[in-house]
């Protein structure tokens, strides 16, 4: 006690006093050490107590959890069906019935073009026009040609002119006159040669008078004879010929000044130019992609056995994302695709289609109902839970004492359907299922099921009336 310390002095300690030693007695009536002193005993009760407390604590809730624990869960009513009723979606590509690359049948240079890309044409409609001088002339050529084999054809079958005929008869009369005067001077030679009046000489060229007139004389009769047969038949033949293949040639040039100019083949729409004007064009060269916008094909491949249960004419619906098209099933390709195995089938969209905005190229969807033949559940997907090594399992309950226990059981998992699954097991018609929340539930846990607010069956939806299938988009397809 005789022990002095040196502290500080309090706040309201005189100035001179700071720094001196001071008694304990002094330090013990200081209030600054009063409060740390109540604060140092405080925190020693609190540790010696909080141990006690949360021991307490552990011990009621490890009795509690002892005890067994009730869930209150959602049940549903297993109504087995006897077959699956599945909606199958098809994708399929919207095709314009008709489209071509549009070029000239002939060479040349492009000298005018009438359309650009986006623009609206109708059948017949000038797109291009081709540089056509050279055409044009050799047209003018042949057209020529023709006139003169037409001529020529004209007067072959008109026969030789009454002129012409009256100036051979006069000939032949002429012929005779001089054939006669030749007669009587050779006659008179042979009297004098026998006389010796004349020379052997002449006496040879009055012979040869006679016989040289006499050869003029047939043939200006044989030629008299033929005017006045007319023409033979087989000239007025070769005429025609050669008019015809005259009048041939004249068309084959107009062909192909006709050619220098390129038409529409169909109404529809400009959607690719290719060229410019001034470029130089073989024959066969697309110019413009002409696409029909008016009659639209959906093609869509699916199984065979789902293409024989369908024909021609029959109404379908066909999804566009937000938008549906009416479409009538046109065709049936009679091949199967090796890679795929499925057929192709066509459907003839209605006129509308266009107007809903639906175009070349976009995917659409068209709905099938698959109808197989397998006893099964219907239940929510919300029932079902991940087992061991991939497979899946759903709760069960069932009544032990009066009270209702919660059971695991293993299922086969046929096909997700939205918010429904179709499963097989070893489950029973009419027993109860939990619906959801099967994470706070084991294999053996006491529950309290809610009243059954639906039965896990298949919807109506699914079910079809006076034979025709809902929204006309559903078919059966029967499958083992």
């Amino acid at each position: 006690c005789n022990k002095r310390f040196l502290a500080m002095d309090p706040p309201n300690t005189n100035r001179k006093n700071f720094g001196q030693e001071m008694t304990i007695g002094q330090i013990l009536n200081s209030r600054t050490t009063w409060t740390l002193l109540l604060t140092v005993g405080a925190i020693c009760a609190l540790v010696f107590l909080f141990p006690m407390l949360s021991g307490e604590k552990t011990n009621q809730e490890a009795g509690k959890e002892s005890e067994p624990q009730t869930v209150f869960v959602n049940l549903a009513t297993l109504r087995e069906l006897p077959e699956m009723h599945i909606p199958i979606w098809y994708s399929g590509e919207v095709r314009a019935k008709r489209r071509t690359e549009v070029g000239f049948a002939r060479g040349g240079k492009v000298d005018e073009i009438l359309f650009e890309e986006g623009d609206f044409v109708e059948e017949e409609d000038r797109l291009a026009v081709l540089g056509s001088r050279q055409a044009v002339a050799r047209l003018k050529q042949l057209q020529a040609e023709v006139n003169v084999a037409r001529a020529v054809r004209d007067e072959l079958s008109e026969g030789p002119r009454a002129e012409t005929i009256r100036s051979a008869t006069a000939d032949v009369k002429d012929l005779e006159q001089q054939l006669e005067n030749a007669v009587v001077d050779f006659q008179r030679s042979t009297r004098l040669l026998a006389k010796r009046g004349i020379s052997q000489q002449e006496f040879d060229q009055s012979e040869l008078g006679v016989k040289s007139l006499r050869a003029k004389m047939a043939a200006a009769r044989a030629q008299l004879e033929l005017l006045e047969t007319g023409t033979r038949q087989e000239q007025v033949d070769a005429a025609e010929a050669r008019l015809a293949a005259a009048t041939a040639a004249v068309e084959l040039a107009q062909a192909d000044v006709d050619d220098c100019t390129l038409k529409a083949p169909f109404s529809g729409m400009i959607v690719r130019r290719m060229l410019d004007e001034g470029a130089i064009v073989s024959a066969g060269t697309p110019l413009f992609s002409l696409m029909e916008t008016d009659h639209l094909e959906f093609h869509v491949g699916v199984p065979a056995e789902l293409a024989n249960t369908i024909s021609p004419g029959q109404k379908f619906s066909i999804n566009f994302g937000e938008t549906e098209a009416a479409a009538t099933l046109k065709s049936k390709i009679r091949t199967l695709d090796v890679a795929t195995l499925t057929r192709k089938i066509v459907f003839a969209l209605d006129e509308t289609a266009s107007e809903q905005g639906i175009v070349n190229g976009q995917i659409g969807q068209i709905q099938f109902e698959q109808v197989t033949k397998n006893k099964c559940f219907r239940i929510p997907v919300t029932a079902i839970v991940n087992d061991q090594q991939g497979l899946w399992s759903c709760y069960t309950v069932s009544k032990s004492d009066g009270e209702q226990i919660a059971k695991r059981q293993s299922i086969e998992v046929l096909h997700f359907d939205g918010e429904w699954v179709f499963v097989r097991g070893t489950l029973s018609d009419g027993q109860s299922i939990v619906t959801d929340g099967l994470q706070r539930l084991s294999s053996g846990q006491f529950v309290h099921g809610v009243e059954p607010t639906h039965t896990a069956k298949a919807p109506e939806s699914l079910s079809l009336e006076d034979g025709e299938p809902l929204n006309g988009s559903l078919r059966k397809v029967e499958a083992k």
